[in-house]
């Protein structure tokens, strides 16, 4: 099988299927058996994907606003939202299979499985650039961007902590001091990886860079930096491993992965045109997708250094 060019992608809780969303289309892989289920085109210009807990359902975000509900077994559409002609970021579902959907308009909204609005929260003068949960879907992290106001300005950043099924009130809300380029909750819900950007202050450099840190909620400390790092290809996207030890971020030219639990390992996997990961649930494997081509490494040989794609 040639493994499809995932710009964006996502692995289903139970480890079974892996959805790639390219161009103009969505394949869907099924990973056990190493064979392409079908590709659909549920709407135009697919930008991000997600599998309900139970992995019957697919949602497909559009840059058109619009995100479908697919059976996630044939491909057969079950139902899409209005369209709100605002793009948004990767959209998750829920533990009941609602989904909850962030645009750069600053609108966070819950849906139905056919498409029906459950409520909006708005944010005047913001994006939601990030959705991410832990692993049972009960605490949720959500990324704030204040746009900025005037030429000289920069944007800014903060995050809101939510528990599930309050998902329209902030438990707790954590300012960053400068704008966060991407921002997860770790699997148990215990810790927060964002990158940070960062001006290099060598004499002459000029050059923005970006460092990875580690926050530990519980008392608001930030317990790992890493970096900086050359971050970037397609969004500036990150993950954990499903045991909370290693994060891994797109990059300009290939992918790193760090080592948080104390030892300060760290690997790249080289490559072209790097756009989006995803750890296994089993935690021994990851996908890494391009532009070109998507595959499955064990994580063993990745923070040995001995892969590339």
């Amino acid at each position: 099988m040639r493994w499809p060019a995932a710009h964006s992608l996502t692995v289903s809780d139970d480890g079974s299927k892996l959805a790639c969303a390219r161009r103009y289309d969505v394949v869907v892989v099924d990973l056990r058996s190493r064979q392409i289920l079908y590709p659909c085109r549920p709407i135009p210009h697919p930008s991000a994907v997600a599998f309900s807990p139970d992995a019957r359902l697919l949602a497909v975000a559009s840059v058109l606003g619009v995100t479908a509900f697919l059976d996630a077994a044939t491909g057969a559409a079950l139902g899409a939202t209005a369209d709100r002609f605002h793009e948004g970021c990767a959209p998750k579902f829920a533990a009941d299979s609602r989904l909850l959907v962030g645009d750069w308009n600053g609108d966070l909204t819950l849906y139905e499985q056919n498409g029906d609005v459950v409520g909006c929260e708005q944010h005047q003068g913001e994006t939601i650039s990030r959705i991410s949960h832990d692993a049972a879907r009960r605490f949720w992290l959500i990324q704030h961007t204040r746009k900025p106001k005037g030429p000289q300005d920069s944007p800014s950043s903060y995050l809101t902590l939510r528990k599930w099924p309050e998902w329209d009130i902030a438990q707790r809300t954590l300012e960053i001091e400068t704008w966060v380029e991407s921002a997860t909750l770790s699997p148990n819900g215990r810790f927060i990886a964002y990158l940070k950007r960062w001006w290099d202050p060598v004499p002459g450099s000029k050059r923005w860079g970006t460092i990875l840190h580690v926050l530990k909620i519980a008392d608001n400390e930030v317990v790992a930096v890493r970096g900086p790092i050359d971050a970037g290809g397609t969004g500036f996207e990150l993950a954990w491993s499903p045991d909370d030890r290693f994060v891994g971020v797109v990059k300009k030219h290939g992918f790193s992965f760090f080592d948080m639990k104390g030892e300060e390992r760290q690997a790249s996997v080289p490559c072209r045109f790097p756009s989006a990961l995803a750890f296994l649930p089993n935690g021994k494997s990851v996908v890494l997708g391009t532009w070109e081509r998507s595959a499955v490494f064990d994580l063993d040989p990745v923070m040995a250094g001995q892969c590339s794609l």
